[in-house]
C-alpha cells in the first residue's frame, strides 16, 4: 500500500494520444516508439544532428510531455 501511495504523490504522467500530430514548435521533431522488455512502448523525440556533433534522444518526464524538451533542444542545439 505505501508504494501506490509513494507512486501517487511522485509520478504524474501525461496521456498523449498515439496519432495526436507533433505541434508545430517541435520543429523538424520526429516521434519515435521503441518497445521495452516489458512489451511497454517508450514515445521520444528525434532531431537530427548537424554532420559531426551528437544526437541526443528526449524523452517524458515527470508531469511533463516529450514536446516540453523543444525548447531546450533550441538551446543545445548550437552547441
Amino acid at each position: 500500500m505505501f508504494e501506490s501511495v509513494v507512486k501517487s504523490f511522485l509520478y504524474y504522467p501525461l496521456t498523449l494520444q498515439r496519432n495526436a500530430p507533433v505541434p508545430p514548435y517541435a520543429g523538424n521533431a520526429q516521434e519515435v516508439f521503441m518497445p521495452s522488455a516489458t512489451g511497454e512502448e517508450i514515445h521520444g523525440l528525434y532531431w537530427p544532428a548537424p554532420e559531426g556533433r551528437p544526437t541526443i534522444l528526449f524523452f517524458h518526464g515527470n508531469a511533463q510531455s516529450v514536446f516540453e524538451w523543444c525548447l531546450i533542444h533550441e538551446e543545445l542545439a548550437p552547441l
